[in-house]
């Protein structure tokens, strides 16, 4: 089941997203949870604003 981000998830997301073996197939990678709260947040407000999602 797909859902919305939550705050929750961060930790889980930076923890996938700084790994050097799974960061090298994707585009984006974290070095702190700011930088991913920062890109999550971003990502919120694209669907909010209804520019993207």
């Amino acid at each position: 089941m797909l859902r919305q981000i939550q705050q929750g998830d961060i930790q889980n997301i930076f923890h996938g997203l700084s790994n050097r073996d799974v960061i090298q197939y994707y585009g984006i990678s974290f070095t702190s949870l700011e930088a991913t709260t920062a890109q999550m947040t971003w990502f919120k407000n694209l669907e909010e604003t209804e520019t993207g999602i």
